[in-house]
C-alpha cells in the first residue's frame, strides 16, 4: 500500500508557507523602500556638496528653475519649465555636477512633458529665489516675502525634497514649522514606519533631516 499526506498535513504546510509569505514579502517591500531612500539621501549629498561648491564661487545658490531670455530682451526671461527643481547651470559652463537631472525614486511614475521635463525629478528650492528680491529680473518681486525669515531659519539658503514611499509631496512643507503648527506639516520620513510612511525625504543648507525646528 503506498503511503502519502493526509489532507491535514497539507493543510498545515501550506498555513506554514502562507505565513512565511506573510512574513517575507512586507520585509521585501521595506528592503525596497530602504533602499530608495538610501540612493535619495546619496544623491541629496551629492547635490549639496555641489551647491556650496556653486555658492563658494558666485555668493549665491542657483536659481530654481532654468530660463533663457527672448531675443534682444535681456531683462525678459522666457520659462522654459517649472520652479523648483536644479538648473542647468549646475552643470554647464562648470560641472559642478555632471547633470541637473536626478529622478526622484518615488516619482518615477510620473510622466515629464516638453514643458515640465524635469517633473518627476527630486525638487530644489532656492529660497532667496522664492522668497527674496534677490532674483527680480525673474520673479518680478518687489520686496522680500514676510516669509522669508523663517524660512531662512527653517532651510538656511536651500531644501531638497523627495515625495517618500508615499509619492506624493506634503502639502505646506516649504513653509516650515514657524509658520504652520507642525499637525499641519508633512512628516519627515520615518525608517520605523517604511512603506506605509507619509513623510517626505528631506535635505536642507542647515537640517540634514527634515526641518531644523524638528532636530
Amino acid at each position: 500500500m503506498k503511503k502519502g499526506f493526509t489532507l491535514i498535513e497539507l493543510l498545515i504546510v501550506v498555513a506554514i508557507i502562507a505565513i512565511l509569505a506573510a512574513i517575507a514579502v512586507p520585509n521585501f517591500l521595506e528592503a525596497q523602500v530602504r533602499s530608495k531612500v538610501s540612493r535619495t539621501k546619496a544623491d541629496m549629498r551629492s547635490i549639496a556638496t555641489a551647491l556650496e561648491a556653486y555658492n563658494v564661487d558666485y555668493n549665491v545658490y542657483p536659481y530654481d528653475g532654468y530660463y533663457v531670455t527672448s531675443p534682444g530682451y535681456s531683462t525678459s526671461p522666457v520659462n522654459e519649465y517649472n520652479y523648483w527643481y536644479l538648473p542647468k547651470t549646475i552643470s554647464t559652463p562648470t560641472a559642478y555636477l555632471t547633470t541637473c537631472i536626478f529622478v526622484d525614486p518615488f516619482r518615477q511614475h510620473i510622466q515629464p512633458t516638453a514643458q515640465a521635463w524635469q517633473l518627476n525629478n527630486l525638487r530644489y528650492t532656492c529660497i532667496e529665489a522664492t522668497w527674496s528680491t534677490r532674483w527680480s529680473i525673474y520673479s518680478g518681486r518687489t520686496s522680500d516675502s514676510t516669509y522669508l525669515p523663517a524660512v531662512k531659519q527653517e532651510f538656511g539658503g536651500w531644501r531638497l525634497t523627495s515625495a517618500g514611499p508615499d509619492r506624493s509631496y506634503g502639502p505646506y512643507g516649504w513653509w516650515g514649522v514657524s509658520n504652520y503648527p507642525t499637525t499641519a506639516l508633512p512628516l519627515p520620513y520615518d525608517p520605523t514606519n517604511g512603506t506605509v510612511s507619509n513623510g517626505d525625504v528631506i535635505r536642507s543648507q542647515v537640517a540634514t533631516n527634515a526641518y531644523i525646528n524638528c532636530q
